[in-house]
């Protein structure tokens, strides 16, 4: 009867030479790589924004209610966050 080993390890192989300016990217890259929004963000973003924008309630009270600082809020409610273009 034959034993099952269990899954395949990934062998991790570091690069021959890897100069400062490559580590300093891999480590930026690594940073924002889990910041960006995601749809279902983004469209709870929107509906906070718009209940702001209605005068339904403050920016403020949108970030408590929804679960965003103040300041992320305030930022796209003024326009000062610059869109990146693809």
């Amino acid at each position: 009867m034959l034993q099952s080993m269990g899954p395949k390890r990934k062998t991790i192989t570091k690069p021959m030479c890897s100069s400062p300016a490559q580590t300093s990217a891999k480590a930026i890259r690594k940073k924002y790589r889990e910041k960006r929004m995601t749809p279902e963000k983004v469209n709870i973003v929107r509906r906070a924004l718009y209940s702001v924008f209605k005068k339904e309630m403050t920016l403020r009270t949108a970030a408590k209610e929804y679960g965003f600082s103040y300041g992320f809020l305030q930022r796209r409610y003024t326009g000062e966050v610059e869109k990146k273009q693809s």
